[in-house]
């Protein structure tokens, strides 16, 4: 019997904060790998290429004015990935694709989201 354990969606509510969100953003990103948009204070974009992942988007709300979520900042998430599969221990960055992530090509640094499990076109990850 092949057992199976998964570390997705483990996380502490205290970790869970409210956020604007870049005008890019939709309800269809939902779950992806998100970082702070420099441009404006309390903001949060989907990663971008070689960008450090600071959470994972989990609620969205167009305001009309603006656009709001939640991002939870620590636990254990799943996100999409891109190229070569990363490796076990590898630290994970944004991609050029939008919210998705690829691997850092190295062990995972402090702060980093460090790869726990590959699926075919998922990882699991614990960040923080």
């Amino acid at each position: 019997m092949a057992l199976n354990l998964s570390l997705n969606a483990l996380y502490a509510e205290e970790f869970t904060y409210a956020f604007f969100l870049e005008s890019s953003v939709t309800e269809a990103d939902l779950g992806k790998a998100v970082t702070i948009d420099t441009s404006a204070a309390m903001t949060m974009k989907l990663t971008g290429d070689n960008e450090v992942i600071m959470g994972r988007l989990d609620t969205f709300e167009d305001r009309g004015d603006f656009k709001i979520g939640t991002v939870t900042l620590k636990g254990g998430f799943s996100f999409p990935f891109t190229g070569t599969a990363p490796a076990l221990g590898e630290g994970l960055v944004g991609s050029a694709t939008a919210g998705v992530t690829k691997s850092s090509g190295a062990a995972a640094a402090a702060g980093q989201p460090i790869v726990f499990k590959v699926l075919t076109d998922t990882v699991e990850v614990v960040l923080g």
